[in-house]
């Protein structure tokens, strides 16, 4: 493409042509994020000596307070759809 031609694309046009996916930022911050999580998950599975799933029978207080305890406070539903991500993804499903 010439200089005159690319300066004629929108920038969804522009990213296209270039083979840049729409959702590469939302995708590279959500895969960051599940990186941070499943640390955190790690971190309290190792630190209480049990398997991944076993995070699933802690009580909702308690799971809370272990991750507040690594510096993090997130919203219950958030934290309860992550251990389920976790879970899944350390069971292979």
């Amino acid at each position: 493409m010439t200089y005159a031609q690319v300066a004629e694309l929108t920038w969804p046009q522009l990213m296209h042509a270039m083979g840049i996916d729409p959702n590469a930022r939302e995708d590279d911050s959500a895969s960051r994020l599940a990186a941070a999580q499943d640390a955190i998950f790690d971190e309290i599975a190792a630190c209480r000596r049990c398997l991944p799933i076993d995070l699933l029978r802690i009580s909702v207080g308690d799971l809370m307070e272990l991750v507040n305890g690594q510096g993090r406070s997130p919203a219950i539903g958030l934290l309860l759809a992550s251990l389920k991500r976790y879970v899944e993804d350390r069971m292979g499903r």
